[in-house]
């Protein structure tokens, strides 16, 4: 990533704990802000309160999925 480019915000929600903080780390390294979350609800929290510019989300989380 440029350094000269605003860093992008992505938001990762899952709730297997060890996968957020894989992709936390490898997206941090590549230079993008990261948000995690543990399931679709605090997702949506997210994604209303910080406007990332990418949301990549799981389909199979308990109580609101991401579908």
């Amino acid at each position: 990533m440029s350094h000269n480019a605003q860093a992008v915000r992505v938001l990762v929600a899952d709730d297997d704990d060890l996968l957020l903080q894989l992709l936390e780390h490898k997206l941090t390294q590549q230079g993008y802000v990261v948000t995690c979350v543990e399931d679709g609800e605090h997702a949506l929290d997210a994604a209303r309160a910080d406007k990332p510019d990418l949301i990549v989300l799981d389909g199979m989380m308990p109580g609101m999925d991401g579908f």
